[in-house]
């Protein structure tokens, strides 16, 4: 019996001949199931990629805190219909807070990343040993024609500092001498992450409140995807039938 479609293009035997296991009886024009077998290769490479996409989804159903911080910002509560991609809430690391000034290029073989600073910050009379954690040479210049360069300074938060103070930053250079940025820079949270929801479905539990401190790691929102089990089974199918 023919086990595919198409022309036999050779025949080598006729009725009655005597053949042995392994002889060549007939040869088909393959093209036919040949264009199907491509076509149902790139059927499965798009079945290959929901099944990833719907694994992502099932895996995604809690959503936790990437780093230690504290929440903030939370947009949505148990109950809600949850769609892939939106946001859920802030999580920022308040630990320290970093602050980008301008100095002098005058100053650029003193500062140092590393080198220790002091950040001041008038609304809380308020002195803090800093740390500069990154230089930018930029070409930034004053309104009284300074050209001046970046840097990011950080220093530990004692439990009063939030984003938006406005601090300035002096250090000092290899005589001893006291230079200053050339104005005022807010503060920043050290680091900040917009939580989002990467699967679709039900938020059953929301773990977390408003100003929250949380641990790295820990579980802040869960999402009932149970809908991606069924799409599995079905793209599981669907594949097998295609191999």
């Amino acid at each position: 019996t023919y086990e595919i479609s198409g022309t036999v293009l050779e025949w080598y035997v006729e009725a009655g001949q005597e053949v042995k296991v392994g002889d060549l009886l007939y040869v088909l024009d393959a093209s036919e199931a040949e264009d199907e077998i491509l076509e149902y290769e790139v059927e499965l490479e798009d079945l290959y990629e929901q099944r990833s996409e719907i694994q992502e989804g099932i895996a995604n159903q809690q959503v936790t805190a990437s780093f230690s911080g504290r929440i903030q910002d939370i947009q949505v509560e148990a109950g809600d219909e949850i769609q892939n991609g939106m946001t859920l809430a802030t999580l920022v690391d308040d630990s320290s807070m970093k602050a980008t000034l301008y100095f002098s290029y005058v100053y650029e073989d003193d500062i140092y990343t590393g080198m220790p600073v002091t950040v001041s910050i008038a609304d809380q009379m308020m002195t803090l040993e800093g740390t500069v954690t990154d230089i930018q040479y930029v070409d930034y210049t004053t309104a009284e024609g300074m050209r001046c360069f970046a840097v990011t300074v950080a220093a530990e938060n004692p439990g009063s500092l939030t984003e938006g103070m406005l601090v300035t930053c002096w250090a000092q250079d290899s005589n001893g001498s006291e230079f200053y940025a050339v104005s005022d820079a807010e503060l920043e949270f050290n680091h900040v992450e917009t939580l989002t929801a990467e699967a679709s479905g039900e938020l059953t539990a929301v773990n977390a409140v408003d100003y929250q401190q949380v641990s790295s790691g820990e579980t802040l929102f869960v999402i009932d995807a149970s809908g991606y089990e069924t799409q599995l089974e079905t793209v599981e199918k669907q594949i097998e039938n295609y191999e």
